[in-house]
């Protein structure tokens, strides 16, 4: 079980010539957030 509960949902949206695509996250991701989290103070993590 990860930490991370997911889902199946992807949105995507044509914006002018580019292509946003918001994909779910996963526990892959977690790096990432704490990554982040460290360069930029979150005030709802704080």
């Amino acid at each position: 079980m990860g930490v991370i509960r997911s889902h199946d949902i992807t949105v995507i949206k044509e914006i002018e010539d580019s292509t946003l695509k918001l994909i779910p996250m996963t526990d892959e991701h977690l790096p990432l957030l704490y990554k982040w989290n460290e360069k930029n103070e979150c005030p709802l993590l704080v």
